[in-house]
């Protein structure tokens, strides 16, 4: 057990806290959850927000990082073959000069356990993962479905994992950041901004993060309605996503509007997002609606 000090805490101010990115605070240890739909760009999205947070040029980046010193993060990808890793980081990295690749490269690492099978579940993945997390500021396991073996429908089952997440960091003041998909549902409602239960499986890892950000594909419908993005075709559409925290318990996380930029050679499927900005978000959450959470100013009269 581990007391607190009141008195000591009624006497001095805490120490302030501070955000890798909005509302993911540097101090502590606790599961976050970073979610979207299949082929749209999630795993590039995170590689390069993880990149940022630990050196990326800001130049470069889509300006979401607040750490002022780099993070110290591993990417532990375990559904994607090691060659299509190799071009998905070849196209963000290729862009760096030395100076600027030798400081990320000294916060940043990827270890592929695509072929190993993990388990979080298992006593030797605890400790090998505790053993990761000791060493970094986030770890980020991607996706949660090559992480265990229960059923993720079964909030039973699902909590065991939640337990297990929760040993690999403990004592380690590091995050464990796990990427997954949203539900078919979600997929299919196409024209409102994806909630936290967007997310695919039990509730309870959701329910339990910290941080829920979801990613929300875009329609012309969509980003006219929120963002009065005009004349923009279904096709162009596919470029631009929706981040935002669905649910963040330190602090808020507006939605962004990005676009994906993808590399101009056919024989590197890599992508970089830019930032999207716009005035305000016209059109705020209306729950008789149910237009979907958004945050900003409502629409003019």
């Amino acid at each position: 057990m581990a007391f607190i000090d009141l008195y000591k805490t009624a006497k001095n101010p805490p120490e302030k806290l501070e955000s890798y990115l909005p509302a993911l605070i540097r101090q502590g240890s606790y599961t976050a959850t970073f979610s979207g739909g299949s082929g749209k760009g999630k795993s590039s999205l995170i590689g390069q927000l993880a990149l940022e947070l630990c050196g990326y040029p800001e130049s470069l980046s889509t300006g979401l990082r607040l750490n002022k010193d780099d993070a110290k993060i591993t990417y532990l990808p375990a559904e994607d073959p090691e060659i299509v890793l190799q071009h998905r980081f070849h196209y963000l990295l290729n862009r760096l000069n030395d100076d600027q690749l030798k400081r990320v490269l000294s916060n940043f690492s990827v270890d592929n356990l695509m072929e190993e099978r993990p388990n979080i579940c298992e006593k030797k993945w605890i400790d090998r993962l505790h053993g990761v997390a000791q060493k970094n500021d986030i770890i980020i396991c991607d996706t949660a479905r090559r992480f265990h073996d229960k059923k993720e429908e079964d909030n039973t089952e699902m909590n065991y994992v939640l337990n297990c997440m929760t040993d690999v960091i403990k004592n380690t003041n590091c995050i464990l950041m796990v990427v997954g998909h949203i539900t078919k549902e979600a997929g299919k409602n196409k024209d409102v901004i994806n909630d936290q239960y967007s997310s695919r499986g039990g509730s309870v890892i959701v329910d339990n993060s910290k941080w829920n950000t979801v990613l929300t594909s875009c329609t012309p419908k969509l980003l006219d309605y929120y963002f009065g993005v005009k004349n923009i075709s279904e096709k162009e559409a596919e470029d631009y996503i929706v981040i935002g925290g669905s649910k963040t318990n330190f602090g808020k996380f507006n939605n962004v509007l990005l676009k994906r930029i993808n590399s101009r050679n056919p024989d590197i499927h890599g992508c970089h997002f830019e930032r999207i900005r716009v005035p305000f978000m016209i059109n705020i959450e209306n729950k008789n609606e149910k237009k979907g959470r958004v945050y900003g100013r409502q629409k003019s009269k």
